[in-house]
């Protein structure tokens, strides 16, 4: 009876991500929290607006509710038309800004290297002690004569969240 129920509880324990050890004639049980490995996607997609204006692509990687990390970045400026591109990263409660576009709204990433230049960017990790729901990132073109419509990524829904 003692080895079924067990055996249960070890089963539904390993169910949420805690597995049980039970050593053989043993009196007691230790408990050891199992780490799931991290969640990879990869993020690309495009601003069509009046043509295609700017691609964006990464490896998006969840490593637990807290932390995503954004790897193999590229921004690719798609059109030539005076304007550089940029992009957003945000969530449920909050966006990492590095500056200003011309027209007053905050970016994450750039490419002002002109038309049909595409740059790699460095990785990005961000963590936050509220935790990490999902992410998108809003990519746009802009000069000082105003911006184009900012289109967002599909979700990416944190799966340890």
């Amino acid at each position: 009876m003692r080895k079924r129920w067990l055996a249960f509880i070890s089963a539904v324990i390993a169910s949420v991500g805690i597995a049980l050890m039970v050593m053989p004639g043993a009196a007691s049980a230790s408990v050891k929290t199992v780490t799931p490995a991290a969640s990879v996607s990869t993020m690309s997609f495009c601003n069509t607006t009046g043509g295609t204006i700017a691609c964006f692509s990464a490896t998006v990687t969840f490593v637990n509710s807290n932390t995503v990390t954004l790897s193999n970045i590229r921004l690719e400026d798609a059109l030539c038309d005076a304007r550089s591109v940029y992009a957003l990263l945000a969530w449920q409660s909050g966006y990492k800004q590095k500056g200003f576009d011309p027209t007053g709204f905050p970016y994450t990433w750039d490419n002002t290297s002109g038309c049909h230049s595409t740059v790699d960017l460095p990785n990005m990790t961000i963590t936050t002690s509220t935790g990490i729901q999902y992410i998108k990132v809003y990519l746009w073109a802009a000069n000082d004569n105003g911006n184009s419509t900012s289109v967002p990524s599909p979700k990416f829904t944190n799966p340890y969240f």
